[in-house]
């Protein structure tokens, strides 16, 4: 007996190249992509490989995907591999800490597991970006735009300072005119010298708040660094005595933010 066999052959052929086309997208993914069964990883493309810091996929293999996972995150991780069948509704990519292996931790945005077939055995596949600079960049977005708010208050409260302090040092000025006697004249010479040091921190902030804002331009660093100096001295002196010596600096053209 006789069988064509020919579109069998066809369907065949097909299917391999399939799964050779498969296999070119996985690896070269931007996205890292793991591929695991009943929790265990049997296979990495080579972007997980790189954010994870592993050399090649051999290292990663046979691993549970959860040991790479902080403890603090593996309870969500759990629930979120538990049921990838049931993982279609929208919003159920998870952020979760990832181990490096230097030890390090790495955020990566875990997609839902979808179920397939590899290697002609039931698995799951994910997909996971990396986007712990996304992390950091938005970190230090909102610690500029909180110094920014603090800037903004410190530079109101210094506005409703100056002028009472002024009219303050003035008043005990025309009181130090006047005839006293010898231990309240140095009450008053005590409490205008605290008064003309209070107008001087006021002063160096002013100071300080104006030079932080972002801009380019000649920057004296002698000038920069004496003003952060007036700013802690009190702090200072209490700890320790600093001393400043610097060779003549010249300007430098700098961005200061």
């Amino acid at each position: 007996g006789l069988r064509d066999t020919s579109l069998q052959l066809e369907a065949q052929n097909d299917l391999a190249q399939f799964q050779y086309d498969f296999r070119q997208v996985i690896e070269r993914s931007p996205d890292g992509i793991v591929i695991i069964k009943e929790a265990d990883i049997i296979y990495v493309n080579p972007s997980l490989c790189h954010s994870l810091g592993y050399q090649s996929a051999t290292s990663v293999l046979n691993h549970r995907l959860l040991d790479l996972i902080h403890p603090g995150d593996r309870a969500i991780a759990r629930k979120h591999l538990a049921w990838p069948e049931d993982q279609t509704l929208p919003g159920m990519v998870r952020e979760l800490r990832f181990f490096r292996v230097n030890g390090e931790s790495v955020v990566l945005e875990l997609s839902p597991g979808t179920s397939i077939t590899f290697e002609n055995e039931p698995a799951v596949l994910l997909m996971a970006r990396d986007i712990t600079n996304r992390q950091r960049a938005l970190q230090q977005l909102m610690q500029a735009d909180r110094f920014h708010t603090m800037g903004t208050l410190a530079s109101g409260i210094i506005d409703q300072m100056t002028d009472p302090l002024s009219v303050a040092s003035t008043s005990l000025g025309t009181l130090l005119e006047q005839p006293l006697s010898p231990p309240l004249r140095d009450l008053l010479q005590s409490s205008r010298s605290s008064m003309e040091r209070l107008e001087q921190l006021v002063y160096d902030l002013r100071q300080f708040l104006s030079s932080a804002e972002d801009k380019e331009g000649s920057v004296d660093l002698r000038a920069l660094l004496e003003g952060c100096l007036k700013l802690v001295r009190t702090d200072l002196q209490n700890r320790g005595q600093v001393e400043l010596s610097l060779p003549p600096t010249p300007h430098v053209e700098a961005r200061i933010a």
